[in-house]
């Protein structure tokens, strides 16, 4: 999905609304879309209600990646304040 035109293809009929909604799939409107359907496309007729987790949105995103026909590399991991630590070498902070 990554990288397809939103709305679009894949045999399925979409909602009118998601498919004027323009431009490609990404790892950040996908993780919009999977959050809240209805706030990304108001309108669509997706009656699915959200994934609300980050993880689990993170996880059905990047298990469709791997199952895509060419699957995309995946984004780097933000850094936190508990990876930013351990990157410190000894005596730096």
């Amino acid at each position: 999905m990554i990288g397809e035109p939103i709305g679009q293809g894949r045999g399925f009929a979409f909602s009118d609304v998601l498919a004027k909604k323009g431009g490609t799939w990404n790892w950040d409107n996908l993780s919009q879309w999977l959050t809240s359907p209805r706030a990304f496309a108001p309108g669509t007729k997706m009656t699915f209600a959200g994934l609300g987790n980050p993880q689990d949105r993170a996880d059905v995103i990047a298990f469709l990646n791997a199952h895509s026909d060419s699957p995309k590399p995946l984004p780097a991991a933000p850094a936190t304040a508990d990876t930013k630590a351990s990157d410190q070498k000894p005596g730096s902070g």
